[in-house]
Parts: C-alpha cells; structure tokens; sequence
C-alpha cells in the first residue's frame, strides 16, 4: 500500500495534467458545437472499429457453418456436371423420325466432413461425419474439392470410415493425362505425400511434372480427377515397364472437406463383378 502512496506522490504532477485536460476538453466540447461534432465523429469512428472487429470474431466462429454451406452446394453443382450423367441414345418415333439423346444422372455426391485422420501409419483411416441416414453405404468412393481421398469401408446410421489412399491395400486405377497409358497408384507407407505409379509401359511418353488421373475404369471415382504429379521415374530393366514416383495432389494430412460418390448403377456393376469371380 505504501508503494501505491509513494508512486502516486512522485507523479502527482502527471496525474494532475491528466485530469486538468480532460476538463478543458469535455468544457471545449460542451460549449462548443463544431468540437461537439469532431468529439462524437471520432467517437464513432473508435465504435465503428470495435465491431468491426468484433464481427471478424463472430465470422471466424461461423466459418464451419460456411464450409458447409459451400459443401453442400459444390455437391449440388457436382451432380449436375457432365460427368455425372450418363448418354443414352434413345429412337423415339418422331412426326419428322428425329433421335433424342436422352442423360441419365449417374453419379450423385454427399457432402461430408472429416472428424478424424491418420496419416503417419501403414494402414491409415479416416471418418466422416456422414452414414446410413444419408445414403451413405460401403464400397462408395470418396474425393476432395481437389482430388480423390480413398474408399467407404464401414458406415453407420451417422458416420462411416474410409479407407484412404494412403493405406497398404489401396490400389488406384489411374492414366496418363495426355495419353491413355494406365497404370496403377499403390501407397508404399512412408511419405504420406508421395506413392508409387507402376505397369506404365516404357514406350510411353512421360516427363517430370506431369498430371496423373483417374482413368474412369473404377466403380469408386469418375474419370480425369487429378490424382498426383511426376516427380521422378526410372525403367525397370527386363519388364518393360517404368517405376515412377509421384506427389499426391492434395495434402491428406488437411484434408477437411470432402464427397461421398454414389453410382446408382453400382449394384448391377457389383453383380456382374460377383458372377466373374464365381
């Protein structure tokens, strides 16, 4: 308490001026219209501030309702795409015998989000926050925004997990960008950025930087997603065929947002892939 009484003391002449000035100016304000005016105008810019940045709070927090929002309405736009539909070409009986190419929606996209990941093991997996209730249902292909994230392997009324790409079993049926050389993608559990390309033919043309896509020949994901890019690659003696090295497209490490795909021919494709292997 002395200490308070001391510290006081010694700056009285400070505390004094303080006080004095604030007088004269709430005196000057008060008699005077014009410094009225400049005072609120300045009061108002100092409040106009405030919530301003208090609303940049409040929007941060609102963020993840915004996400998805936006979600929600990539799935809508997605599912009308051109590659979510399917072209049949149908003779209708015509007055001037015309043909009417008739699209049937194939593909619809879930949106979701990613509640837990792994990345730094072997067998990595994912969960979203999507299941049963929503349409969800096992063997359904999941991708990003960017890319392709991996494939339903148990679900629930309200959650499922995903088998990702970075995973031992996973193996993705993927071509060339500029060719229709295809190859597969298979993760070999070390950098969860990077995978290996094989059974790329070495008469193939291929260059570092390089575009990998899905080739369209997987129930799981539409083709031309873009999977990963060449970083290097060497030819395997005697085999005829390149090892190449690539670089996932997305960082599976933030991945947040992502799409389930249903095909709505999937059990007939199933079906028929049951009556091969019997």
């Amino acid at each position: 308490m002395q200490n308070i009484f001391r510290f006081l003391l010694k700056h009285n002449f400070i505390f004094t001026f303080i006080i004095l000035q604030t007088i004269s100016i709430w005196l000057a304000v008060s008699s005077n219209d014009y410094q009225r005016f400049e005072a609120n105008s300045y009061v108002s810019a100092v409040e106009g501030s405030i919530y301003e940045m208090t609303s940049g709070i409040s929007g941060y927090f609102k963020l993840n309702k915004q996400n998805r929002e936006l979600s929600e309405e990539n799935a809508m736009l997605r599912n009308q795409i051109p590659t979510s539909y399917r072209d049949n070409e149908a003779e209708i009986s015509l007055s001037d015998s015309s043909a009417l190419r008739i699209n049937f929606p194939v593909l619809n996209f879930v949106p979701a989000s990613v509640i837990y990941n792994s990345v730094n093991q072997r067998n990595n997996y994912f969960i979203i926050n999507k299941g049963k209730i929503d349409g969800v249902k096992e063997n359904m292909g999941v991708i990003s925004l960017t890319s392709i994230v991996g494939v339903i392997i148990n679900v629930t009324d309200h959650y499922s997990s995903v088998l990702p790409v970075i995973h031992s079993k996973a193996k993705i049926s993927v071509k060339l960008q500029h060719a229709n050389e295809f190859g597969i993608i298979k993760w070999d559990g070390v950098n969860y950025r990077k995978a290996i390309l094989e059974e790329i033919p070495v008469h193939a043309q291929i260059a570092v930087n390089d575009t990998i896509v899905t080739s369209g020949r997987s129930e799981w994901y539409p083709a031309n997603i873009p999977v990963g890019i060449v970083k290097s690659f060497t030819i395997n003696e005697g085999s005829g065929f390149y090892t190449i090295e690539i670089e996932f497209i997305d960082d599976y490490y933030k991945t947040t947002l992502v799409y389930v795909v249903e095909n709505k021919y999937q059990q007939e494709i199933d079906s028929l892939m049951h009556n091969i292997h019997e």
